[in-house]
């Protein structure tokens, strides 16, 4: 259990500091903020948070598991379960508490979108999914050595 523990530890670590080195180098980039053109910002981000923090559980699972496929797949579906299901009720909670003003038609995916992660969209929510067997794929993948080269 203490192998899980440590994955779910490095894959939630991994996930902010995509986000945090995502976020200043779009800033840097594109001279603009997070939230300014959200259909870019977005799909920037999402995809970086969607590859590389399952990428590299993939390689965890393969490196400390004996049943890597198995367990790359217990290692994924956890965090991305709950980071969904986390972010939506964070927003709805704070909607629900009145958001920056007047939220009348506001639904709880777009003030998300809008206030706080512009890459959290009914795509990243359904693509967030393919992280799973994307994150087993890589754990199924054949060790190379340097000798077989």
């Amino acid at each position: 259990m203490g192998k899980f523990i440590n994955g779910w530890l490095m894959i939630t670590l991994c996930y902010f500091t995509v986000f945090l080195v995502a976020t200043t180098l779009y800033g840097l980039i594109t001279g603009l903020p997070i939230d300014r053109y959200r259909i870019y910002s977005g799909t920037y981000l999402g995809i970086l948070l969607i590859i590389v923090p399952y990428f590299l559980t993939g390689i965890y699972a393969r490196m400390f598991f004996s049943h890597p496929v198995k367990s790359a797949f217990w290692l994924s579906v956890v965090p991305v379960v709950c980071e969904k299901v986390l972010i939506y009720f964070i927003g709805a909670v704070l909607l629900a508490a009145g958001g920056d003003g007047d939220t009348s038609g506001v639904t709880v995916m777009n003030f998300i979108e809008a206030e706080a992660a512009p890459y959290f969209t009914p795509v990243y929510v359904i693509l967030g999914f393919l992280s799973i067997p994307f994150s087993m794929w890589i754990a199924s993948r054949k060790k190379v050595s340097v000798q077989s080269m």
